[in-house]
């Protein structure tokens, strides 16, 4: 939750601009709002029938996903397939929640970890990412390892790569 100040100064608005769309947002029943002394908090509306879906639109577009994508890019010709796993890209997360990052590549934890610093920072969230060559997972894929094989039938939000580059990076095969 917010109160509207605070609101202005993380979007970088004048509370006048901020208030006519706080007060639209709340007659649409997608925001409401309670009062604690002078101040009125502003907080998503969870019995709001379309915010799980106004909730991945933004994290797709200019929320988490958008912060990590842009931070791995300068990674990105040693990373093969990158992407959120877990409760996040289920869109059943909650906000304390860490969000799970799967990479994998010809590239290092501690690249990774320089990499998100600034983005944990700003989202006040931890990401916990699970680095791994090409060869390390098809190897694990094949001994049938439980985390890898969950990993990979889980929802995921891609980053870098897709769905098909997935299958060809495990099995080793390429176009």
């Amino acid at each position: 939750q917010w109160y509207m100040l605070e609101l202005a100064n993380y979007l970088s608005v004048s509370r006048s601009s901020l208030q006519g769309e706080l007060e639209t947002l709340l007659k649409s029943e997608i925001l409401v709002s309670h009062k604690d002394g002078r101040r009125v908090y502003y907080q998503a509306n969870k019995d709001c029938q379309i915010l799980p879906e106004l909730q991945s639109i933004l994290t797709k577009t200019v929320g988490v996903v958008a912060l990590v994508k842009k931070a791995l890019k300068p990674l990105a010709k040693k990373i093969e397939i990158a992407f959120i796993y877990g409760s996040f890209a289920q869109s059943s997360e909650l906000v304390s929640r860490d969000i799970d990052l799967f990479v994998a590549g010809n590239i290092g934890l501690a690249d990774i970890a320089v990499a998100l610093r600034s983005v944990q920072r700003e989202i006040n969230r931890d990401i916990n990412p699970v680095v791994i060559s090409i060869d390390e997972a098809q190897r694990k894929l094949l001994s049938g390892d439980h985390f890898l094989t969950s990993v990979k039938k889980a929802n995921k939000l891609f980053l870098i790569g897709a769905e098909s580059d997935l299958g060809k990076a495990f099995s080793g095969k390429q176009d």
